[in-house]
């Protein structure tokens, strides 16, 4: 397996972040890490978690690649997988 890759804000605590290898093939795992009082605000998440973690698989031959790099005005054929798939994660939030 490879390493974990980040991408994200410098401060992962303060702002969230996501964190992605290869497992295999054309597949990704993703760590999607979010500071909900960052992302709603502190009055709107008060009595709940912090904190908000997901796990997803990415497959790229079965993801909506250029949809994804759409997002990102960017086009799929002109990035490396592991670009692909930070796109694809972030797509699918």
């Amino acid at each position: 397996m490879s390493k974990w890759e980040y991408s994200g804000d410098v401060d992962v605590l303060g702002y969230g972040g996501t964190f992605v290898r290869h497992v295999g093939d054309r597949r990704y795992h993703a760590i999607r890490f979010t500071n909900m009082d960052d992302a709603v605000g502190e009055d709107e998440n008060e009595g709940n978690p912090t904190y908000d973690g997901s796990l997803v698989e990415v497959d790229l031959d079965l993801a909506d690649v250029q949809g994804a790099a759409d997002s990102w005005s960017e086009d799929a054929s002109e990035h490396d997988d592991l670009a692909l798939a930070f796109m694809v994660v972030s797509y699918g939030e």
